[in-house]
């Protein structure tokens, strides 16, 4: 438990804890009370293994310049228990900082999709299991993120859930208003995991989410599409998101995009999107090409309609 206020605006904590909050699992998964770590089970003979994925990321809107706080949880259950890992990213200045990573190893649970708190990193959950806020602060360094009231949310074809919420952030104690995207998914670990995805804003009006459903062949790849543009919810059920850039990333002994062209098949969508700042992370492989991950902060412009606007956001990159 902790002390701090967190009352920086419509945010009012109703309960103040840091027991873990879970991914949207498989109905299947879902056992135990809300809000509540069920006990350690032993191995099931029927066990199968699955990997949760919840990404939370934050970004700053109005005229300044951006900065983006992604949060990355994965659950990776095993026969003897559930390993996890948790990253923390600061983008601001045109430069990514990573400030934040642990993996471990925990005991077997009929929750494993629920995210836990760990080191200097903690968590507030409210009424109806909702996550409220993420917490950090180590040493001089506070870094909390504050979720608000959801404005939007959609579901793709694999079960994944993309929910969009008003939220605000305290950085070094200074308050910034902004929206949060928060991205539940989960797999088997010998399936094709889910693909790259791009949350983008183009003011007060305009909030976007592109996803590729699956890990594809990078180069073109097919996406679908969510938009709220003022009052109006948009979809696209095929949004074609091909590089027309790249650079060599020699640690990967691979080439990684730095542009991209956006055009849905309609033809209602269309526009392009450059890099403004890259976090690349090699993860281990059988080599000698190797699989990465990719943060990329990105602006451009899209046209809806026959209106342009000018968008930025980030965008979540996987190479197997």
């Amino acid at each position: 438990m902790t002390s701090r206020s967190l009352k920086t605006g419509p945010l009012t904590v109703v309960v103040l804890t840091i027991l873990a909050y879970g991914c949207r699992p498989d109905p299947s998964s879902m056992q135990g009370e809300a809000g509540v770590e069920p006990a350690d089970t032993a191995p099931d003979r029927n066990f199968e293994s699955r990997v949760y994925e919840r990404s939370i990321v934050f970004m700053t809107t109005g005229p300044d310049s951006a900065i983006i706080v992604p949060w990355f949880f994965t659950a990776h259950t095993r026969q003897r228990g559930v390993v996890r890992e948790v990253r923390g990213w600061l983008a601001r200045s045109g430069e990514w900082e990573p400030f934040f990573q642990d993996r471990w190893e925990g005991p077997p649970t009929r929750a494993p999709f629920r995210i836990l708190p760990r080191a200097a990193m903690r968590l507030v959950v409210g009424e109806g299991d909702a996550l409220e806020a993420i917490l950090y602060e180590d040493g001089a360094r506070q870094l909390d993120i504050l979720i608000d009231e959801p404005v939007a949310d959609w579901s793709g074809t694999r079960g994944e859930v993309f929910r969009v919420h008003d939220g605000s952030m305290v950085l070094g104690g200074q308050p910034a208003d902004g929206l949060l995207l928060d991205v539940n998914r989960a797999h088997r670990p010998d399936d094709v995991p889910p693909g790259d995805w791009i949350f983008l804003e183009g003011g007060p009006s305009l909030t976007i989410v592109l996803e590729a459903p699956v890990g594809i062949p990078p180069g073109s790849t097919p996406y679908i599409g969510w938009a709220r543009l003022g009052d109006r919810e948009l979809r696209w059920p095929r949004v074609d998101v091909e590089w027309t850039e790249t650079r060599a990333f020699e640690r990967a002994r691979r080439d990684v995009p730095v542009a991209w062209s956006v055009a849905s098949a309609d033809g209602a969508l269309v526009g392009t999107l450059s890099t403004v700042a890259m976090q690349l992370t090699v993860r281990a492989g059988p080599g000698p090409i190797l699989p990465v991950e990719g943060l990329f902060q990105v602006s451009g412009t899209l046209t809806i309609d026959g209106d342009s606007y000018e968008v930025r956001g980030v965008l979540r990159h996987l190479q197997p």
